[in-house]
């Protein structure tokens, strides 16, 4: 990850339990969670699993 370029600028990654924890602490509503996974080839040419997370908020 520290050497895509959008990560000269930060980026943390983070698991769904911190994902989630996050949002709670937030104003907020957490109103749908997906795990999902992708085989992505790498900018080496080697194909590498990407797992992603996509929550829906909500404002409350």
């Amino acid at each position: 990850m520290k050497n895509l370029p959008f990560t000269e600028f930060g980026f943390t990654k983070y698991n769904e339990s911190k994902f989630i924890s996050f949002i709670e602490k937030s104003d907020f509503k957490l109103t749908t969670i997906q795990t999902k996974s992708e085989t992505i080839n790498s900018k080496l040419g080697t194909l590498v699993q990407r797992d992603f997370i996509i929550g829906q908020l909500e404002k409350i």
